[in-house]
C-alpha cells in the first residue's frame, strides 16, 4: 500500500511538472506569435511608407534574394530589411516647410525685381 502512494505522489509531483512546462511552453508560443504579429504589423509599415515615397514595393526591390527555390529564406530577408532601413533612413526627412519657404522666398524675390525695375525705370531721364 505505502509502494503505491509513493508511486502515486511521484506520479502527481512529475505530472505537476509536466504541466508547469506545458504552460511555459504555451507561453513561449503565444510570446513568439505576438512578436511574429508585430513584426508583420512592422514589415505592412515599412512596405506601405516605401509605395507611398518612392512607388515602389519591397517585393519588387527583394524579390531576387528573397525566394530560392521556392522556399522563404528568413535570413536573407532579415538583411534585406535592415538594407532597406538604412537605406530609407539614408534619404531623411520629407521638408514639410519647403513649400511655405519658397512661396516667402518667392514673395521676396518678386518684390526685389519690381523695385529694381521701378529704379531703373526712375533713373532713366
Amino acid at each position: 500500500m505505502e509502494g503505491l502512494l509513493n508511486e502515486w505522489k511521484g506520479t502527481e509531483a512529475s505530472s505537476k511538472y509536466l504541466r508547469q512546462e506545458l504552460e511555459d511552453l504555451r507561453q513561449k508560443i503565444h510570446e513568439a506569435e505576438i512578436q511574429l504579429s508585430e513584426t508583420q504589423m512592422k514589415l505592412g509599415h515599412l512596405q506601405e511608407s516605401m509605395r507611398e515615397r518612392y512607388g515602389t514595393s519591397l517585393s519588387a526591390i527583394g524579390a531576387d534574394s528573397a525566394l530560392s527555390g521556392g522556399e522563404f529564406q528568413k535570413e536573407e530577408m532579415s538583411k534585406r530589411l535592415a538594407e532597406l532601413k538604412t537605406a530609407l533612413e539614408g534619404f531623411g526627412e520629407v521638408n514639410l516647410m519647403a513649400l511655405e519657404e519658397y512661396q516667402e522666398l518667392k514673395r521676396r524675390h518678386d518684390f526685389l525685381t519690381e523695385q529694381q525695375t521701378d529704379l531703373q525705370q526712375a533713373s532713366i531721364p
